[in-house]
C-alpha cells in the first residue's frame, strides 16, 4: 500500500476528484438543459390535450345546439298549428256570436209582437166584458 504523502497518490486523487466534479457538472448541466425541454414538451402535450378537449366540447355543444334547434323548430311548428286552430276557433266563435245576435234580434222582435198581442187581447177582453154587460146586463138587475 502506498502512503498518502507520495505525489502520485495526490495526483491520482486530484484526477479522480476532478473527474468526479466534471462528471457531476456534466450531469447537472444535462439535467438543467433537459428540464426546460421536458417542461416545454409537457406544456406542448398539455396544450394539445386541452385543445383536443376544447374541440370535443365544442363538437358536443355544436351537436347539442343542432338538436335543440331542431326540437325548438318542431315546438315552433306545433305552436303555429295550435295558433291556427285557435284562429279557426275564434272565427267559429265569431260566426256563432253573429248568429246569436241575429237570434237575439229576432227574439226581441217576437217579444215586441207578443207584447202587442197581449195589449190587443186586453183590449178585446175589455170589449168582450162591455158587450157581455150590455147584452146580459149587469148581474145586479137579475137579483
Amino acid at each position: 500500500m502506498t502512503d498518502m504523502t507520495e505525489p502520485l497518490t495526490w495526483t491520482l486523487v486530484s484526477v479522480l476528484g476532478t473527474g468526479l466534479l466534471g462528471t457531476l457538472a456534466l450531469i447537472a448541466r444535462l439535467i438543467f438543459q433537459s428540464i426546460p425541454t421536458q417542461f416545454a414538451g409537457l406544456r406542448n402535450e398539455m396544450v394539445a390535450r386541452f385543445e383536443a378537449v376544447d374541440r370535443q366540447t365544442k363538437d358536443r355543444f355544436d351537436h347539442l345546439e343542432k338538436q335543440m334547434n331542431i326540437r325548438f323548430s318542431n315546438v315552433d311548428k306545433q305552436f303555429e298549428h295550435v295558433n291556427q286552430r285557435f284562429n279557426q276557433m275564434d272565427q267559429r266563435f265569431e260566426r256563432v256570436d253573429i248568429r246569436l245576435d241575429r237570434i237575439e234580434g229576432r227574439l226581441d222582435k217576437t217579444d215586441a209582437r207578443i207584447g202587442k198581442v197581449e195589449l190587443s187581447l186586453l183590449d178585446i177582453d175589455k170589449d168582450v166584458q162591455v158587450i157581455a154587460s150590455r147584452t146580459f146586463g149587469d148581474g145586479e138587475d137579475e137579483a
